[in-house]
């Protein structure tokens, strides 16, 4: 027996549902070998349904690594980064990441106990919409249990009940009141609520399934974006997963004008698409709730094809003019020469994005964010120049190429580089100044960090890069006014 309050409702928004099985984290074992890099890594449930149950194993480890090894607790295993696995049927799996550095200078690796709970007999479960379209206290409720059930008993939480399967109830006036469906089969009974909110506001629940190609898209998250009266967009929450056949599911959804953006799990030949099925918001197709059309499904847009070569690109966006709770919402679109869009990356909560194994040649880095207008920036991978740093600057309702807004760009100079010991940070300043100064790697991890005040004229910074793993960093100096200076800084053997 269990009962869904509210509160468990919303966190529903941010994880996928889990209903006929339970996954609990019972602690992680990790074992550390060298302090050059360390193993780490999470997972994402995706078919909790019914057997086989999937997941996806994501890497977080850090450090200059070459090798993983995964053993997933049931005689399989793997050397893919980031690979999904298949359970069988429920039990207890102690998977292990076992990673190894390029130089074979590091080992490390962690564990982590999987619980698999398996299906109960019956699991009830049910969603609501208003009946008629619009109405504030009129719903009709949907039975959407499982199993073999033979009798429906609803209490509508005002005093009232019904054993039709899936009944129409007006309640009498705004308030809370939880709505429970008990379910009855053989040798089975279940229980589920929801709280139910009437108010001088309506709230609406909003559904559809996004399309890869022919296929349901097996992983990603569904944005939905809120139409300011002074302009403007606002993300609704958190986002929806995708579960493994495309659904996402918003609810307590208030009246109002919004934009459906799907986003897939990485860029491999898809892109971040609206619903309108366009990749830039000016181009959505905006839903007006009040109005109900459910589902909104959404066909993703095909990338264009990226040729793979030597080059790279990283980048960082200013945040100082853009809310922090903003940034990881935005998506930088990678286009050819020719315009078309071949690829996206996703921004960290840190401004950072980049792109790798590209070929020489011309491309163009959109940021798109709903409501935000960017201009296409110019980039030109050469056999000189075969690694690119952007920096882009938000500015009211648009985020820009920084250009000649960089202060700093002729003041900061930094020797040796390539670095095997320290790295020298020379700054001429026409003014002291407050900066955050940071070693990033090339995924955007925080590697080193300093607070310094300097004065006017001349100043010297060194920072030791000795116990640093080789490869390329990305060194960030903040102002008091935002990110000011970007450089790529590469450490040797």
């Amino acid at each position: 027996m269990k009962k869904l309050i509210l509160n468990a409702l919303v966190v529903m928004l941010f994880f996928p549902a889990m209903s006929q099985e339970q996954v609990h984290f019972n602690g992680a074992v990790t074992g550390i070998a060298s302090d050059s890099c360390q193993a780490a890594f999470t997972y994402i449930p995706d078919s909790l349904n019914n057997p086989p149950y999937t997941y996806h194993f994501i890497d977080q480890s850090t450090g200059n690594i070459a090798a993983w090894y995964w053993n997933f607790g049931d005689g399989a295993s793997s050397t893919l980064q980031s690979p999904s696995h298949s359970y069988a049927e429920p039990g207890i799996y102690n998977v292990c990441l076992n990673i190894t550095g390029a130089d074979s200078s590091c080992y490390d690796f962690t564990c982590k106990t999987i619980v698999i709970e398996g299906p109960t007999g019956c699991e009830a479960q049910f969603a609501y919409s208003p009946e008629p379209p619009g109405s504030p206290d009129s719903f009709r409720f949907v039975d959407l249990s499982t199993g073999n059930i033979s009798s429906w008993s609803w209490s509508f939480g005002d005093g009232t009940a019904s054993d039709e399967q899936n009944p129409l109830h007006v309640y009498p006036g705004p308030g809370i009141y939880s709505a429970c469906l008990t379910i009855t089969g053989n040798d089975c009974t279940d229980i589920f609520c929801q709280d139910i909110i009437i108010s001088d506001t309506v709230y609406h629940q909003l559904y559809g399934q996004v399309f890869a190609g022919n296929f349901p898209l097996q992983a990603g998250t569904v944005m939905l974006f809120a139409a300011n009266p002074n302009g403007g967009y606002t993300p609704f929450g958190e986002g929806w997963p995708i579960d493994s056949n495309g659904v996402y599911y918003f609810t307590l959804v208030p009246d109002g004008i919004y934009l459906i953006q799907a986003i897939p799990i990485d860029s491999g030949g898809y892109l971040p698409t609206y619903f309108g099925d366009v990749i830039n918001w000016q181009g959505a197709t905006e839903v007006v709730l009040g109005i109900p059309d459910n589902p909104y499904n959404i066909n993703l847009v095909p990338a264009g094809l990226m040729t793979p070569g030597p080059g790279s690109l990283s980048g960082q966006i200013n945040i100082a003019g853009l809310r922090s709770t903003l940034v990881d919402k935005i998506n930088m679109l990678l286009m050819n020469d020719n315009g078309q869009a071949i690829g996206f990356s996703n921004v960290s909560s840190a401004g950072i994005f980049g792109f790798q194994s590209m070929d020489y040649g011309i491309y163009y880095l959109r940021a798109e964010l709903s409501g935000v207008t960017c201009d296409n920036l110019k980039i030109e991978i050469t056999v000189d120049k075969p690694h690119v740093d952007v920096i882009l600057n938000f500015s009211g309702n648009s985020i820009l190429g920084a250009g000649d807004m960089n202060p700093l760009k002729h003041v900061v100079s930094v020797y040796p580089n390539p670095v095997e010991d320290r790295l020298n940070i020379s700054l001429n300043l026409p003014e002291p100044a407050k900066f955050i100064i940071e070693i990033c790697t090339f995924t955007g991890q925080v590697a080193c960090r300093a607070e310094e005040t300097f004065n006017k004229g001349q100043n010297l910074l060194s920072v030791s890069l000795y116990d640093f793993p080789a490869g390329i960093y990305t060194l960030r100096i903040y102002s008091d006014h935002g990110i000011n200076v970007m450089k790529k800084i590469i450490k040797a053997e």
